[in-house]
């Protein structure tokens, strides 16, 4: 690859998808890495994720794996912890959106993939 050839294969990838974007709220195409899996690009609102409520102050904490006796294993956990000083008041968005997707956390599945070939 030249140099500034990586720039100009971005800036028609934007172009391409800043056009589409004013047409469509998204594109399914199929995936290159799982011949039987699909991919789904969302643009613009169509991509809304609703946030939900939380109380002010409380605390949310990613973490991405955890220590067992057989070792340092990947297991993906999401929790949230009430701040315990501060009463419960609704956080205002800056703009209001009109949301489009809600996560369903009891239907969601992680997959961690180590490499692609």
């Amino acid at each position: 690859m030249l140099l500034g050839e990586e720039t100009s294969e971005s800036l028609v990838t934007q172009a391409v998808a800043e056009f589409l974007s004013k047409r469509f709220d998204g594109l399914i195409f199929s995936s290159v890495q799982a011949r039987s899996g699909f991919n789904i690009l969302l643009f613009g609102t169509a991509a809304n994720v609703h946030v939900p409520h939380l109380p002010k102050g409380t605390t949310v904490t990613v973490e991405c794996d955890r220590m067992t006796t057989d070792g340092l294993k990947v297991d993906y956990t999401v929790m949230e912890e009430p701040c315990k000083d501060k009463i419960d008041e609704p956080v205002q968005p800056e703009t209001p959106l009109i949301e489009s997707l809600m996560l369903e956390r009891n239907t969601l599945k992680v997959h961690h993939v180590e490499a692609v070939t």
